[in-house]
């Protein structure tokens, strides 16, 4: 509490100037002290938490479904959220790799943060949290993520009496230790990963608002001989673009229904730019999700694809401009503004420029490195690939993952996922894209962020100009390779594709395949041979269908 002292209404005169003045210097200066004793005195409320899964072997590290919460705890505890988290702590790691789960748990929440992960205590040494925890003097409360049997430990060295201990078959209870840290509060659970729910999940801030559907699916990975095949173009839209506008779309109406005074049931309108996928994800994420969703295309979609759009369900479907960039800057500067200007509260989706949609596509890499090592249960393989699935360090080996490049947003949650999981050191994404169409690869040529004249390819859902920053940074890499192929070689492959795996998916798709078809893979991958593990991102895309393939064969003779 400040200290404010009253001075008296009337001095005597003869009290000289300067004293007068040295007087009310001293009140002031004892009103700041006062002012400032209250602010040390303020302490941090301290929340306690397990770290993500662990592998079922108990190997080192953190499971498939440990980092998919690990994720899901950047929601949780984010900027946003009102935890209001300031400083993270976690036990520290030994250098052979174990104890290191509760650092991987916290890792990206940090980064999202941008706080550094306090690991100065051992595991067993609650005296050092406790004096890191007296200590603070910084903004914000305290994560504490520990292994759970010590969890007890650290909470009653903090001042709590008789704590339960934290039950060995949960990873997803909060304890919440308020100053003057005499009891655990009964623990809110934390939200599940979302891929781990298959029929829609619950996403809360504070309190729980309405059920909010998951607008896209976990797709099969399909094997042939060497080859596996993330089969995207199953998702709800035809295309993978699903996965991460369908996150992108739960998160900001999750945000939305949280704003203070706003209905748990609010809808959204969401608004979207596109060469025609992003904008159907869009649509049918909106329609699962009870909103309305325009969309705007430049002029060389294709009747073909807008009539879909509209048949999906689009509240209006605007064509304009030359380019991806032309359209989404009539939506962003002219669209968006009115509609707020009418009263609406528009929700503006980007195509593939934003965390969250990477986040989404992210979702590959983990469904991709859970499925693999099944493979050998269902499929022929050879002795040698058989062993090089299980991986030493409890995740799958896979060589290569080949997928297509427009404006990024699928690659950037490739390479996410990758990361995340430590596969940078033996994994190897290739990039694929069309001449014509080839943002990325010239960018990386060039070592610095390219714009194209013009999109030239057929191929016009990889007709992003120039990729997001995400992308390019990606792209420099040591684990990316990039590969450009003419659109003949994606027609013949998307002919192909549908004659032996009797899927029909567009251009854009299609390179992918073709890299397989034409052998130049084995140029991206060192050590390419018939025990190598690639897995091709079958992207799908609905700008396809017989007739339109016809022709363009028909073209090439």
């Amino acid at each position: 509490m400040a200290l404010y002292i009253r001075q008296n209404d009337v001095l005597p005169f003869i009290i000289p100037l300067a004293t007068t003045l040295l007087y009310r210097f001293t009140m002031q200066l004892i009103t700041f002290l006062g002012l400032a004793a209250a602010v040390a005195v303020a302490k941090p409320t301290v929340y306690f938490i397990r770290h993500g899964e662990k592998p079922a072997d108990d190997s080192n590290g953190l499971s498939a479904q440990g980092v998919q919460r690990a994720q899901c705890l950047r929601g949780v505890f984010g900027a946003s959220s009102d935890y209001h988290i300031g400083h993270i702590m976690a036990q520290t790691p030994k250098s052979s790799g174990k104890r290191q789960r509760p650092l991987d748990t916290v890792k990206p929440l940090a980064a999202d943060l941008g706080l550094s992960v306090d690991i100065s205590c051992d595991r067993d040494d609650p005296k050092c949290v406790k004096k890191v925890v007296k200590n603070y003097t910084g903004s914000g409360n305290i994560l504490i993520c520990w292994e759970h049997k010590a969890l007890t430990d650290l909470a009653e060295e903090l001042g709590a009496d008789n704590v339960s201990d934290y039950p060995s078959d949960h990873y997803d209870l909060i304890w919440v230790d308020q100053p003057p840290y005499s009891e655990i509060n009964s623990p809110p659970a934390l939200a599940k990963p979302p891929s781990l729910v298959s029929k829609g999940t619950k996403h809360s801030s504070g309190t729980m608002g309405s059920e909010i559907k998951i607008p896209y699916i976990e797709t099969p990975l399909v094997k042939s001989a060497n080859l596996s095949r993330a089969a995207e173009n199953l998702q709800p839209s035809g295309s993978f673009k699903s996965r991460g506008i369908g996150h992108f779309m739960v998160e900001q109406l999750k945000a939305l229904r949280a704003a203070p005074g706003a209905s748990s049931a609010a809808t959204a309108h969401f608004y979207s730019s596109s060469g025609g996928n992003a904008g159907l994800a869009c649509v049918h994420a909106a329609l699962t999700l009870g909103c309305a969703a325009t969309v705007v295309v430049p002029l060389s979609t294709t009747a073909f694809m807008i009539d879909k759009l509209r048949a999906a369900g689009a509240t209006d479907v605007v064509q304009v401009g030359a380019s991806w960039q032309e359209a989404d800057d009539h939506l962003t500067g002219t669209l968006v503004p009115a509609a707020r200007a009418a009263g609406e509260a528009p929700v503006y989706v980007p195509p593939f420029d934003a965390q969250a949609i990477w986040d989404g596509n992210a979702g590959i890499t983990r469904e991709v490195l859970r499925q693999v090592a099944a493979t050998v249960r269902h499929y022929p393989v050879t002795a040698a690939a058989a062993d090089g699935l299980p991986a030493v360090d409890t995740t799958p080996n896979v060589d290569a993952i080949v997928c297509s490049v427009g404006g990024g947003g699928l690659f950037s949650g490739i390479m996410q996922g990758v990361e995340e999981f430590g596969l940078q050191h033996r994994t190897r994404v290739v990039a694929v894209e069309t001449h014509g169409a080839d943002s990325l690869h010239q960018a990386v040529q060039k070592m610095e962020p390219v714009t194209l004249p013009a999109i030239t390819s057929l191929a016009t859902s990889l007709g992003a100009r120039r990729v997001c920053r995400q992308a390019f940074e990606y792209g420099l890499r040591d684990n990316v390779s990039t590969a450009v192929l003419t659109d003949a070689d994606a027609i013949r492959a998307c002919r192909r594709f549908a004659d032996e795996e009797h899927f029909v998916v567009e251009l854009a798709c299609g390179v992918c395949p073709a890299l397989i078809y034409n052998g130049q893979i084995k140029e991206h991958i060192p050590g390419f041979n018939e025990n190598s593990t690639v897995v091709i991102v079958v992207c799908g895309g609905s700008n396809m269908s017989y007739d339109i393939m016809d022709k363009y064969m028909a073209g090439l003779e």
